[in-house]
C-alpha cells in the first residue's frame, strides 16, 4: 500500500513538468468524487491529460486518472477503493468557446479493501465531462487557458467479481497554455 501512495504522490509531482512539454495541450483536474451502486462512496480524484491540436473536430488526448474513495457497502461493511486508469479522451469545443465537452474510455485497475474476494480487479471506465472556463484567455492552440470548473460522470465497469459503480465528480481544472 505504501508503494501505491508513493506512486500517486510522485505522479502528481510530475504533472507540471509534463504540461510544459512541446506541441501539446495539457490540463490537470482535482475534484471531490462520490458515487456507488449499492455502496456509498466519497473521496477525491485527480486526472491529467496530454492533448494534441489535431484533428480539429475532436482534440485527442491521453488521460491518466486516479480516484480514492471511502465509504460502506449496503450491508454496512467499510470499504476503501482506489481506481487507477488511463486511455484516450476526445475534447469537443469551438476555439473561442468557454465550454468544453469531453468523452473518454479508460482501462485500468481497482484496489478494493472490503474483506471480500481478491482485492484487485480490472476496470473499464466510460465517461463524459463538461468544463466551464473561469477566464477569457485563450491561445492559438488552447481553447481556454487557466482555471475552470468541471463536472464529470463515469460508469466504472468492474470486469472482476465486484459490482460496477457510477462515479460523479466536481472540481477545478487548470489548462496549461500552449
Amino acid at each position: 500500500m505504501r508503494l501505491r501512495v508513493a506512486g500517486i504522490v510522485l505522479g502528481a509531482l510530475v504533472i507540471p513538468v509534463l504540461a510544459h512539454a512541446d506541441s501539446h495541450i495539457a490540463d490537470y483536474y482535482a475534484a471531490y468524487s462520490a458515487g456507488g451502486g449499492g455502496s456509498t462512496l466519497q473521496g477525491f480524484r485527480q486526472a491529467w491529460t496530454k492533448g494534441w491540436d489535431k484533428p480539429k473536430a475532436c482534440k485527442l488526448g491521453a488521460t491518466g486518472d486516479v480516484s480514492v474513495q471511502f465509504g460502506s457497502h449496503a450491508d454496512g461493511t467499510d470499504v476503501t477503493q482506489v481506481i487507477y486508469t488511463g486511455g484516450p479522451r476526445c475534447t469537443l469545443a469551438k476555439h473561442d468557446s468557454k465550454t468544453l465537452v469531453h468523452v473518454q474510455g479508460l482501462l485500468g485497475g481497482v484496489y478494493t479493501n472490503d474483506g471480500t474476494g481478491a482485492p484487485n480487479d480490472t476496470v473499464f471506465v466510460l465517461g463524459a465531462a463538461i468544463d466551464q472556463a473561469l477566464t477569457k484567455k485563450f491561445t492559438k492552440m488552447t481553447p481556454f487557458t487557466g482555471w475552470g470548473v468541471r463536472f464529470e460522470a463515469d460508469r466504472v465497469f468492474n470486469l472482476g467479481d465486484r459490482e460496477s459503480v457510477n462515479r460523479y465528480s466536481i472540481g477545478v481544472i487548470y489548462r496549461f497554455p500552449h
